[in-house]
């Protein structure tokens, strides 16, 4: 599957780092944290992974 392909599948969604950051997370602790807060100081690598089962 190419890119072009992959980008229009129904199934995967691209966000900017910027939609991204804006969301709001739980850490922890469970203290609501903002996804931007965690690249401030350092660099950052976001994965989901969803498990099925």
């Amino acid at each position: 599957m190419d890119n072009e392909t992959l980008l229009r599948s129904p199934t995967v969604s691209v966000a900017s780092s910027r939609e991204v950051g804006a969301m709001t997370v739980l850490n922890g602790a469970g203290e609501p944290v903002e996804v931007a807060s965690l690249w401030t100081e350092v660099d950052a690598v976001l994965v989901f992974v969803r498990h099925f089962g």
